[in-house]
């Protein structure tokens, strides 16, 4: 795996979610936001990140409920659930 991906916060959250995350490599980083039928509600671009970063979602508009964000890479995938209050 090529990104090591931490505990977001705050989990709940009404307005930004911060993901902390380590890209091994330099990739482009795309986040996809989904609930829980798979329908995509929100996407982000990060454009090229490497080493320890932190992803903030602007999640402000997105209707209370749970949801699970997956971070893209060339290389790797990572999903988690993280809920909007």
């Amino acid at each position: 795996n090529k990104v090591d991906v931490g505990v977001a916060y705050p989990n709940p959250t009404n307005d930004v979610l911060n993901i902390p995350a380590n890209f091994i490599s330099a990739s482009n980083v795309a986040v996809t936001v989904t609930n829980l039928m798979g329908q995509t509600v929100a996407s982000y671009n990060f454009g090229k990140l490497s080493g320890i970063q932190t992803l903030k979602l602007d999640v402000s508009n997105i209707a209370s409920g749970t949801y699970m964000y997956t971070i893209n890479t060339e290389n790797a995938k990572v999903t988690k659930l993280f809920v909007v209050k």
